[in-house]
């Protein structure tokens, strides 16, 4: 049984979160979840769209961010400045990625293990892009 002393907090208080892709489905629906918790939420996608078009995105900022173009990835990270969370559920047609996610699973692990060990080059621009910027 847990009781409200071993219920952990939830609560994203004085946090900014990033949401790739945070406009539509599963992305839309993490940005409000984390705006719920309290958060700061900015959703990044290629547009930004107006608050009148679409009313569901006024509680959020927005980043212009093609994930395809690392310099705008580069770009739109140095805008967004520091942050605590980074939550990616945008995904470009298979081919186009470019630079901000790389295709295989090699490079995805290869980006993990950069991660988790001394700070050095890792092949995957997120990493390159944002982990300065990450609290």
């Amino acid at each position: 049984m847990t009781t409200a002393s071993q219920t952990p907090s939830l609560s994203l208080t004085g946090k900014k979160v990033v949401v790739v892709g945070g406009k539509t489905g599963i992305g839309l629906g993490i940005a409000r979840a984390a705006l719920a918790a309290g958060a700061t939420v900015v959703v990044a996608s290629r547009r930004i769209t107006s608050v009148e078009a679409r009313p569901e995105l006024a509680g959020f900022e927005q980043a212009s961010l093609d994930m395809r173009d690392e310099a705008a990835v580069r770009s739109a990270f140095a805008a967004i400045g520091p942050f605590d969370h980074l939550v990616v559920t945008a995904a470009p047609d298979i081919g186009t990625w470019g630079g901000f996610m790389e295709p295989t699973w090699a490079a995805c692990a290869a980006m993990w293990k950069a991660s988790s060990s001394a700070p050095g080059p890792a092949p995957a621009t997120p990493r390159r892009c944002c982990a300065r910027a990450v609290r």
